[in-house]
């Protein structure tokens, strides 16, 4: 309706030039004009229009000549599903010292009566978009990295593309700084020499020689941008239900009207109570219209359901642009998207966002720069970030985020984040709500998972059970989080309620699930990597250099300044570290409460090398083989040497609302085969003195548990805290705060009753996560293309 045919002032007769009056049948579209270019047409835009237009509708195709400087000053641009809009094509880009520029003209307000979506005031482009500009490398390692005063720098290789008088970013490194980073302009450049049109004023070093500083080119020869930079009246640039889209190497500059900054108000969400949303993630709720001054999915690059059959044809964005944004800078939506060797630099949501959680695609050869928003407040809980603040209007990746994931079906690989409020990368698994489709919570189709055939019976399953894609390569510094991982595989907590939706696939396929997060490097951050809510997740080749700051802990919910934390209760294992690096924390690694975990190849340098407390919900076995604990110098923790701890093993007495017999839950944590126990374990301590008050828990621990030694647990139901009492040899060491060191308990063979998390505790049913029936079967039925990992 927008740019309905009826209402068209010039409408193009014949194909041609922009310029030539046969094409329009008289005078060149003016000032104010609103324009149609009918199928089977093709009009090229030959030069400089500064005059603004206020519509264009591409039924046929619309071109720029790629060997002169072309412009369209317009307030909105749609082109039909069988349109075609070509700025340059692989064979012939727009040319070196040629530009293209297509502004999104401002005559005031958009008009609501009008335009009630206000989706007009950009281009919402439903054909095919071919955009080839001047092929430009997006970013480099600089080596070394430059200090403050520096003039020139060195890259890591030469840069295709890259010329004097191009717009360059140098990221900034400095802790607790994310604006850190300097914008220069190229004044020489002969191979990987680059000479700055003025001196640097901040040093731009890592605290390792050996990790990477970036800098990158913000400079494209095509570019979108607004002509009225507040933010209301912004353009935007939409790529609507098509997969026929192939951006390279443009910049949008200045787009985007959804601002990160304020609460959106199109709509928010009441979750209310129903047989279905009993915990875990509701599906049933009502969406409330709000005033509509602040909308959401209108982005700079947004890439809007195209589909999600692995079948199809992905969108391309390659070696672009989003250079200042209020909301998210590229955007996919239900979308088949590649997205590679992109730059976003000063964006307030996120720089790369999926937002529904059934996104598939890839990620390849990015970098975020600067994704601060300037209203990001901590949580009140000790600095603490928590990304499910949104929940109540699924708004979510808005503390200013490198790179927010809404699912894992996008392979991430070899991508940066440099400078972040908030997270550098997330992976946030629950999957959205969205009030115009019937499906409630977003779902992916069993049919487009891998090992499906183990899922008879189902349509599609929640976001959280679908396989982990490769995940490999990537880096993220000077953010507060340099890496969170959520709700991937969380079936005890995601997957509570009555509803179908909830049910856990067979654990036939659930046994196939075996994410691996490999090749993760995070320095100057706050908190390294965070793990929680997670199940079945891995680690290998993974390396965290720490800033030093003061941990604080919230009982593993969300701490802060922790290298490595895997601290909730509800983060299930059955997993491995291999080949991973803490050093320059104040806490190095907050190590798992549940399940079986092989722990190898393991360098610690921090002030607390590994902080363990008691498992929860279910048996625990750690396994830690060739640890190694490094020398405190040369890290940010340096000359605390006399607060080091290599293991500090801390008792929670607090009673468990889930777990009555959580104090006697069998503990087996071993180092290159020696026994660690906690003191609380030992024969003369007593356990349980009282019986907890009736309102702390949903089933009391029988009265023969209360005020008995371990010795007398063991000799009345072979069960005590931790499951075995220390052995006599065992003795306390420097290096082992509240605990002893001996040798190894046999594995245990006597389990406590485990209690049923999803039913509240109302029946004593074995956990998810209980290991028993494993001990007493003979048999493993292994399925086709299914591995076993004899631990």
């Amino acid at each position: 309706n927008l740019v309905d045919p009826g209402d068209a002032t010039h409408t193009a007769i014949a194909s041609g030039r922009w310029s030539d009056t046969a094409v329009w049948g008289g005078p060149a579209p003016g000032p104010g004009a609103r324009i149609v270019i009918p199928a089977g047409i093709s009009v090229t835009v030959d030069g400089l229009y500064d005059h603004e237009m206020e519509t264009l509708r591409v039924d046929g195709t619309l071109r720029f000549a790629p060997h002169v400087d072309t412009r369209l000053e317009i307030d909105t641009i749609v082109s039909t599903m069988n349109a075609r809009l070509e700025v340059g094509t692989p064979t012939i880009p727009v040319e070196a010292g040629v530009r293209a520029d297509i502004v999104f003209a401002d005559d005031g307000n958009i008009d609501t009566n009008v335009d009630f979506a206000q989706i007009g005031r950009g281009a919402i482009l439903n054909g095919t978009t071919v955009i080839h500009g001047q092929g430009t490398t997006s970013h480099l390692a600089m080596n070394p990295p430059p200090a403050a005063g520096a003039t020139v720098i060195e890259l890591a290789s030469t840069p295709i593309g890259w010329d004097v008088g191009d717009e360059i970013v140098i990221t900034g490194t400095v802790p607790n700084d994310p604006e850190s980073d300097e914008i220069r302009t190229i004044a020489s450049i002969s191979g990987t020499t680059v000479t700055l049109d003025q001196a640097l004023q901040r040093d731009h070093r890592a605290p390792r020689p050996d990790l990477n500083v970036y800098v990158a080119n913000t400079s494209r020869n095509v570019v979108f941008s607004s002509e009225n930079v507040t933010v209301r009246r912004r353009g935007h640039v939409m790529f609507a239900h098509t997969n026929k889209v192939d951006v390279n190497y443009a910049r949008f500059y200045q787009l985007g009207r959804t601002d990160k900054t304020k609460r959106l108000d199109d709509f928010d969400f009441d979750f209310f109570e129903s047989p279905n949303n009993v915990g875990g993630a509701p599906i049933d709720f009502e969406a409330i219209p709000g005033d509509r001054t602040n909308i959401r999915g209108r982005y700079p690059i947004h890439i809007h359901r195209n589909g999600v059959d692995p079948a199809s044809a992905p969108a391309l964005i390659n070696g672009c642009v989003v250079f200042d944004g209020p909301g998210w800078g590229y955007a996919t939506h239900s979308s088949h998207t590649v997205f590679s060797n992109n730059v976003s630099y000063a964006v307030q949501g996120a720089g790369y966002y999926t937002e529904a959680g059934d996104e598939i695609g890839a990620m390849i050869g990015n970098i975020a720069i600067r994704s601060v928003n300037s209203a990001f407040q901590f949580d009140s809980n000790g600095g603490a970030i928590d990304p499910d603040l949104g929940h109540d209007n699924q708004e979510f990746g808005n503390d200013g985020e490198g790179f927010w994931l809404s699912g894992h079906l996008v392979r991430m690989i070899d991508n940066v984040s440099a400078g972040s409020t908030g997270h550098g990368i997330i992976i946030w698994s629950d999957g959205l709500v969205e009030p115009d489709t019937d499906r409630g919570r977003t779902t992916v189709q069993v049919a487009h998972v891998t090992n499906g055939h183990l899922i008879p019976g189902r349509e599609a399953i929640p976001v959280w059970w679908a396989p982990l894609a490769e995940f490999r390569g990537n880096e993220a510094y000077g953010s507060t989080i340099g890496f969170r991982a959520r709700y991937i595989h969380s079936q005890t907590y995601l997957g509570l309620g009555g509803s179908a939706f909830h049910q856990k696939p067979p654990q036939a396929y659930i046994d196939t699930l075996e994410p691996v997060l490999e090749d993760l490097t995070v320095w100057n951050n706050r908190d390294g990597v965070m793990l929680n809510y997670t199940e079945r997740v891995s680690l290998r080749d993974v390396r965290m250099v720490g800033i030093g700051a003061p941990f604080v802990l919230d009982r593993g919910t969300m701490n802060a300044g922790a290298g490595l934390d895997q601290g909730t209760e509800i983060t299930g294992g059955y997993a491995r570290l291999e080949n991973v690096s803490i050093e320059g924390f104040e806490m190095g690694y907050v190590m798992p409460r549940n399940d079986q975990w092989v722990i190898e190849n393991l360098y610690l340098a921090n002030v607390t090398d590994l902080y363990i407390t008691e498992p929860r919900l279910g048996p625990r076995t750690l396994t830690l083989r060739n640890i190694t604990f490094g020398d405190l110098a040369g890290t940010a923790v340096e000359g605390r040497e006399g607060q080091r701890r290599h293991i500090h093993l801390e008792p929670d007495s607090s009673p468990d609302r889930y777990q009555p017999y959580w104090f006697v839950l069998p503990d087996r944590i071993t180092i290159d085969g020696q026994g660690i126990y906690s003191l609380e374990a030992e024969a003369d301590q007593i356990p349980l003195p009282d019986q907890p008050p009736q309102e702390d828990v949903i089933v009391r621990p029988p009265s023969g548990y209360v005020g008995k030694t371990n010795a007398q647990l063991q000799a009345s139901y072979g069960l005590s805290w931790g499951g075995a009492i220390p052995p006599p040899a065992a003795q306390t060491l420097s290096w082992v705060y509240a605990g002893l060191v001996g040798p190894a308990a046999p594995a245990p063979t006597n389990f406590p009753p485990l209690w049923d998390m999803t039913n509240e505790g109302e029946n004593p049913e074995p956990f998810p996560g209980d290991t028993t029936p494993a001990l007493t079967r003979n048999s493993i039925e292994l399925y086709p293309g299914q591995t076993l990992v004899l631990m």
